[in-house]
Formats: C-alpha cells, structure tokens, sequence
C-alpha cells in the first residue's frame, strides 16, 4: 500500500476511535459519579434517620428527665431547709413541734409523694421508652452506643423489681443501684447525635 494511503487511512482510524474512546470516557465517568452521588445519598439519609429516629428521641427523654430531676433536687433540698428553719423556732418545745407538724407537716409530705408518684408514672416510663426506641432501631445505633445498652436494661429492671415488690429496698441499695451508671450512656448519645449533626450541617459525608 502506496505511503500516502497508510497515512489516510490512520487518520480515518483515528477519526474514529478518538471519538469512541471520549464517548466510552464519558460514559464511564457519567456511570462513577452517578454511583458516587446515590452512595452520598444514601449515607445522608442514613445519617439522617440516626438523628430522627434514634439520637434525638433519646436525648430529648434524657433532657427532660434531667431538668425534672435537677428540679426535683431543688424542691426538696429547700423544703427540707425551710421545714427545718420552722422547727428551730419551736426547738425545746414539744407542744410547739407537734401543732407544726399538725398543722403545716402535710404540706411538706405531699412534696416527697408528689415526688414518688413521678417517678412511678413518668420517671420510670421515660425509661422504658428509651429501651423500646433502642430495641426497634439498633441498626441506627453506632456501636458505641449499643456498648451502655445493657446498663440501660439492668436500669430499669431493678426499679420494675423494686416497685413491684419483689425485690427488697436494701438489696438494690447493695447492687449499686443509681443512674450515674447511666451517665457513658448519657455522654455516648450527646457525642454521638452531635458528631451526625455535624456531618450533615458541614456536608461532611
């Protein structure tokens, strides 16, 4: 074949596969950053439904339970104060102590009633609410989280054995029984859900 033909016909070749190649580039490049955007996607929803349907129903219980009991705390440190301040005047004075407590000692004693009546009927139930929301999304839980689960579960069934009677005030005393051992749980879920935020308000995904 004459040198002038091979050279035609390369550039025929070329005028081909050039196009072809870019077209197939493109292609594949359309196909990767599709694939990268529904993955983005489906991280920002997941992410999403972590804050939703887990990290902030969690906390917005324990924020409530908290300011209730910081209050609670409050009532009944200054009653006690106060109920004291009144039995000082009538100290040496049986007569004086026994027409106080006659007269003004229901009042203080509806505030601890008030107190255990909140606890068994609000209280107590918050709780089990943040056992049912962990339970029914566990695949949101980061694992951190899942790690103070069964401080939770011990938690609540104590008080439930407690108040049902069937398990002695001075044996949950003996076990350690308090909410401080709740307070990692706590930390975990304040971290977490603000970590989350953070992604989704910043695109960090």
């Amino acid at each position: 074949m004459p040198e002038g033909s091979q050279v035609e016909l390369l550039k025929w070749g070329i005028s081909i596969l050039v196009p072809a190649i870019s077209g197939l580039s493109g292609v594949a490049v359309g196909a990767f950053l599709t694939t990268r955007r529904e993955t983005v996607n489906r991280k920002y929803k997941f992410i999403e439904r972590q804050l939703t349907d887990f990290y902030a129903p969690l906390l917005t219980i324990r924020m409530n339970l908290k300011a209730s009991g910081e209050l609670r705390w409050r009532i009944s440190n200054t009653a006690d104060s106060e109920w004291r301040k009144l039995c000082a005047r009538f100290e040496g004075q049986p007569d004086g102590l026994r027409k106080l407590s006659e007269t003004r000692g229901e009042q203080f004693s509806k505030i601890i009633d008030y107190n255990n009546k909140k606890l068994r009927n609000e209280d107590i139930p918050a709780h089990h609410k943040m056992l049912e929301i962990i339970q029914n999304n566990m695949l949101l839980a980061e694992k951190s989280t899942l790690k103070h689960f069964p401080k939770l579960i011990e938690f609540v069934d104590l008080w439930d054995r407690f108040l049902k009677d069937t398990l002695p005030g001075k044996v949950v005393r003996a076990l350690g029984h308090s909410e401080k051992s709740l307070y990692p749980l706590y930390e975990d879920l304040q971290q977490r859900h603000d970590e989350l935020r953070a992604k989704l308000s910043e695109g960090k995904i």
